[in-house]
């Protein structure tokens, strides 16, 4: 009588130490939350967890999940900045500012130019806030950039 070692789901974590003993990518996940952490138009972020299937595994993996569009130029920071102005403008609160690192998508960029840009969308979010709570007119879509964006924009 043999058995079939193949025909075996492998142990997603060592029963021991209760250490991964297969990358999040080999579980059989399933999602079973999904948090919406902010809205703006056409975009949404979502905090997901995730939990392995496979009896005995406890394997649990939390990521953010963007749905809509995304920074991959120029003039998708524009409009994107100036979607988020005018939200944070007509609804003053928090900021979620490492969520916003997650709008971009520009091939090749590195950590400091997505940082960037994250902190350029989150100053146009604080104006939209403070320009409210002062009952300041709403800024034009040029004065916006030119106050939260980097010059030759």
């Amino acid at each position: 009588m043999s058995d079939n070692q193949n025909s075996k789901q492998p142990n997603c974590v060592d029963r021991e130490t209760e250490a991964d003993i297969l990358p999040p990518e080999a579980h059989d996940l399933i999602e079973v939350d999904q948090e919406l952490i902010w809205e703006i138009n056409d975009s949404a972020a979502y905090r997901v967890t995730r939990e392995c299937s496979r009896d005995g595994c406890q394997g649990q993996y939390r990521s953010v999940n963007i749905v809509g569009q995304k920074i991959t130029t120029v003039q998708d920071f524009k409009v994107i900045a100036y979607q988020i102005y005018e939200s944070y403008y007509d609804n003053p609160r928090n900021i979620p500012y490492p969520v916003l690192q997650f709008l971009v998508d520009i091939p090749d960029s590195d950590n400091s130019t997505r940082e960037g840009i994250a902190t350029d969308l989150s100053n146009a979010a604080q104006l939209g806030c403070d320009d409210a709570d002062m009952s300041r007119q709403k800024r034009t879509k040029q004065e916006l950039f030119d106050a939260v964006l980097p010059d030759g924009l």
